[in-house]
């Protein structure tokens, strides 16, 4: 099915024929076996003290590009119309049972092969640091954020251009009452994994930026920032027509922000989404699905997604929200809701 976003165009009011469902009240969603291949229907304020003091290593690449972060990836990915996902490998489960409902996730930058989680509505401001095994690596309190309903999460430039930052989305309205959400943005702090001395707990200040809907409350669970120009990115959480909006969030905190509405994007029911942190490729997901969409070098993100997206490898999962690719962007991870659950990983590699 036609996976294109149309810009400026508004959401159909009826959904279209094949579209995936979740329970009304979206506490719980499809379960199933492998769904390999499944077809979707579808920006000098100081926000912490930790500093980098060495940059990751780029990823594989082919052509340069410009990007505003030096500790983001220089060069762009050229992934091809489709890229190759693998079958998933489970390569462990989340240890911490405090992990019981994971909702965002996304690779650290300043701690090679950790990655950041947080749970859904109900949990205290605060994100944990795991491995790809599922071991417990750190928990991070946000100083100055709340959780109400935090959906996802994402790593990207500050406003220095210099070091990652952290960025969480409270952007969840299962009953379409908030036209206001949040966005949280930290620097990411680093740990020596090599110490013995994990897990580790510490405090990191955060900025708060509120911003207003156009035209009202959206429910919306899927969220990234584009590491190239630092846009703020939200694709809302409908059975059909899932509407694609985006702000440029500033140095200093901010409560009079608004979102843009730039197009639309027929994947339903959005439950996560990521961007490679060279800015080549976007993944959203759903419950049962991922779909993939590539960028070529010297092209908008808005431009990336009006062109069909394809569909990658995802597993049966109990209620699936979170999606991350690795630093290195050469596969992705997924993790479902729930105490312990299974982590998956997928080889994604360049169409042939």
């Amino acid at each position: 099915m036609n996976s294109s976003l149309a810009e400026n165009q508004a959401s159909p009011d009826e959904p279209s024929a094949g579209s995936e469902t979740a329970p009304e009240n979206d506490e719980t969603s499809p379960a199933g076996e492998d769904t390999s291949q499944a077809e979707d229907t579808g920006p000098q304020d100081t926000e912490g003290t930790q500093t980098p003091d060495q940059e990751p290593e780029d990823p594989t690449t082919v052509d340069e590009v410009g990007a505003s972060n030096p500790q983001e990836a220089l060069t762009h990915i050229d992934w091809g119309d489709c890229p190759d996902s693998r079958d998933g490998e489970t390569t462990g489960s989340l240890q911490n049972r405090d992990i019981n409902e994971a909702s965002g996730l996304a690779a650290s930058r300043q701690n090679p092969g950790a990655y950041w989680v947080h749970n859904d509505s109900g949990d205290s401001a605060r994100l944990f640091a795991v491995d790809v095994e599922g071991e417990h690596l750190a928990t991070v309190n946000l100083e100055g954020a709340n959780a109400d309903d935090w959906e996802d999460m994402a790593m990207g430039p500050g406003p220095d251009d210099s070091t990652p930052h952290l960025y969480v989305a409270d952007i969840g309205d299962n009953a379409a009452g908030r036209d206001e959400v949040q966005i949280y943005r930290a620097t990411e702090p680093q740990f020596d994994l090599q110490s013995g001395q994990v897990p580790l707990e510490m405090d990191v200040q955060a900025v708060r930026f509120d911003v207003r809907y156009p035209d009202g409350a959206q429910d919306a669970e899927a969220f990234f920032i584009d590491p190239l120009d630092g846009l703020a990115y939200v694709i809302t959480k409908a059975r059909s027509g899932a509407i694609v909006f985006r702000v440029e969030l500033p140095r200093e905190s901010d409560d009079d922000l608004r979102w843009e509405k730039v197009g639309e994007l027929d994947v339903a029911l959005a439950t996560g989404a990521d961007i490679d942190a060279s800015g080549s490729l976007v993944a959203v997901r759903s419950y049962t699905s991922v779909r993939m969409y590539s960028r070529e070098a010297g092209e908008t993100l808005i431009e990336s997604l009006t062109r069909d997206g394809c569909s990658a490898n995802s597993r049966g999962e109990r209620q699936g929200e979170t999606i991350a690719f690795s630093l290195e962007g050469d596969r992705y991870v997924t993790v479902s809701e729930g105490e312990q659950e299974t982590i998956w990983q997928f080889d994604v590699s360049p169409s042939p």
